[in-house]
Formats: structure tokens, sequence, C-alpha cells
């Protein structure tokens, strides 16, 4: 049997940590464009607990209204439908971006597609 070197396992496991990272950005803004975004680590999560998911999914949440912009026109409190779309459309790119059943699961339990919303 072999054995690897300690620094090897830590180096392996610095990657997987680095992998484990979305980054959130606006999704008015097209690819060409660098504007801002947030990295959303979740290595330290268990994804197969609900537990973990939901925790990642409020982190992306919480990351998305970051990088989205004020959420109200100034001035008044009434949140722009830009701003919601954006959030929407961000939490979803990276719900994608995870690749994970359970967190795409669980985002369709939280999102309603726009066909079935009425009045829309």
């Amino acid at each position: 049997m072999s054995h690897r070197p300690l620094s090897t396992l830590v180096a392996a496991t610095l990657i997987a940590g680095a992998i484990l990272t979305v980054a959130i950005a606006p999704a008015i803004a097209s690819p060409a464009e660098s504007g801002p975004a947030v990295a959303v680590h979740y290595a330290d999560l268990d994804l197969s607990r609900g537990e973990g998911i939901a925790t990642l999914y409020r982190r992306l949440g919480d990351a998305a209204a970051e990088v989205c912009g004020p959420p109200t026109w100034t001035g008044t409190h009434i949140v722009s439908q830009e701003y919601k779309d954006c959030v929407s459309d961000a939490v979803h790119r990276a719900v994608l971006h995870v690749h994970d059943s359970a967190l795409t699961a669980y985002h369709r339990s939280k999102t309603v597609p726009r066909a079935f919303i009425p009045g829309a």
C-alpha cells in the first residue's frame, strides 16, 4: 500500500475547498462586463443534509442581494422589479453552477415559475 505525503493530502484538501466556491454576479451584466461579484464559500457545509442546503441557499441569496445593488428606488420603500429579477436570476445561475441535485430541488421548492404566477 502506498502512502501519500501529508503535504500532498493538504494540497488536495485546499484545492477541493477552493473548488467549492460559487461566484455571484448580477444577472443584468453582459458576459463581457466585469461587474461586482461575491464568492460564496460552502466547503464548510454538508450538502447531504437539509441544514447545509438551506444555509448555502441563504448564502447565495445574500450574495445576490449584495451584488444586485440597492433594492429600492431612491426616496421610496418600493422594491424595484429590476432588483427582484437580478436577485432571482443570480441565485438561479448560482444554483445551476453548484450542480447539486438537492440544492436544485430546494431552489425549485422556493421559487414559482413565472408562467404560473397569477397576473404575470
